[in-house]
């Protein structure tokens, strides 16, 4: 569980921070410290983070570490550190149940904004997090340990691939970048 506390969660009415359960899938067999590409996921809307979990082993298979990302209120379900499940929020729903890019853009684009802020935000943050444990990492080898911080990939699907495609092009440290059908929400205006 990762808590941003530079950020309040959004949809929820109670002042507290956004809180990110994430969780990693990395190789049986422990390569050399440093060594393995890191993965973060984020999934589409109403996923989430274990929805590509095959996907994630095979990456793992191949050397990988995964990170995928719990979208708070955006999932189907989260379980938060404090052990309360917390479903999608209604407000999302709403939003996304009114939105109609072709018949209403001026009403979209807001959405698509609001959605990729939080996103992105989300990604960058969990970025940084393993990032910089990655570095701190000392002495045992952990997940943190494998991860190699000069080769990241941003991955997502939908929502969650549109939000890849935004933070690719926020950072410089990124490497690869995949989305699976997905659409240049971060580039509409």
């Amino acid at each position: 569980f990762y808590t941003d506390t530079s950020r309040v969660e959004a949809y929820a009415n109670d002042g507290s921070f956004r809180e990110l359960p994430v969780s990693f899938w990395y190789p049986a067999e422990v390569p050399e410290p440093r060594s393995c590409p890191l993965v973060v996921f984020s999934h589409g809307s109403f996923g989430v983070k274990d929805s590509n979990e095959t996907l994630y082993r095979e990456l793992a298979s191949h050397g990988y570490v995964v990170c995928s990302i719990d979208h708070t209120y955006h999932s189907f379900s989260a379980k938060l550190s404090n052990g309360k499940t917390v479903r999608v929020s209604g407000a999302y729903m709403k939003e996304l149940s009114s939105d109609s890019p072709q018949d209403k853009p001026e009403q979209s684009v807001p959405h698509f904004k609001k959605w990729m802020d939080l996103r992105t935000g989300d990604i960058n943050f969990v970025l940084d997090t393993v990032i910089e444990r990655a570095y701190e990492e000392s002495g045992e080898l952990s997940i943190y340990g494998l991860i190699d911080p000069s080769r990241i990939c941003v991955m997502g699907h939908s929502l969650g691939g549109s939000a890849a495609l935004g933070v690719g092009r926020q950072r410089d440290d990124i490497t690869a970048v995949i989305a699976l059908e997905s659409p240049f929400l971060c580039d509409i205006r």
